[in-house]
């Protein structure tokens, strides 16, 4: 499978819209331009402390950070699958994303 079919099973299994654009690197640069626009929202909210974070915000960065991962090593994420567990909590997701933009 080539990049672009592993980021739209992905992005199908979350029910994204970023499944629908039509190659690989619009989906990352979509993906990357939603993140930031909800941190820079985030950021300019005065009643938000430091650690918080909002579910919409974590849901893109994973979005992000699995468009990160895919793009640098050409495969998912090998506990990719711990992101569609029902009992993740928003921390955890908030982690896995972390890691995978960060490897």
């Amino acid at each position: 499978m080539n990049d672009i079919t592993k980021a739209r099973v992905y992005l199908s299994k979350r029910g994204s819209k970023l499944q629908t654009l039509e190659t690989f690197g619009l989906m990352y640069l979509t993906a990357e331009r939603d993140y930031k626009d909800l941190r820079a929202i985030g950021a300019r909210q005065d009643a938000r402390l430091p650690g918080d974070f909002d579910e919409k915000e974590v849901e893109a960065a994973l979005d992000y950070s699995v468009m990160v991962f895919l793009r640098r090593f050409s495969v998912l994420p090998p506990n990719i699958a711990a992101a569609f567990l029902r009992e993740i909590t928003t921390e955890d997701k908030r982690g896995l994303a972390k890691q995978w933009a960060n490897a």
